[in-house]
């Protein structure tokens, strides 16, 4: 098992889809300073996006949860300090 943070399936034609928040993979050094649980931060995560994304030839899977890499966040915004932050 390779360690990515992503997967790539590049297939025919122009569209790409992209499941950006379709990981749960943490590194240990990041599980020690979540205050999630597992199950906690599944349910919290985007699980199975990835599979609508084979309607198209091409796509790009996430493979590391939102908690280590938030592809569309800031890095300043990345964290979530309130509930009005998620």
């Amino acid at each position: 098992m390779t360690d990515c943070i992503w997967q790539a399936e590049i297939g025919e034609g122009p569209l790409i889809a992209f499941a950006l928040h379709s990981g749960h993979k943490l590194r240990d050094e990041v599980t020690q300073f979540s205050a999630l649980d597992d199950q906690e931060r599944l349910r919290e995560e985007d699980p199975y996006t990835d599979n609508w994304t084979s309607i198209v030839p091409s796509r790009i899977i996430a493979k590391r949860s939102r908690f280590e890499v938030d592809l569309n966040r800031t890095r300043e915004k990345a964290v979530y300090l309130s509930p009005e932050d998620a």
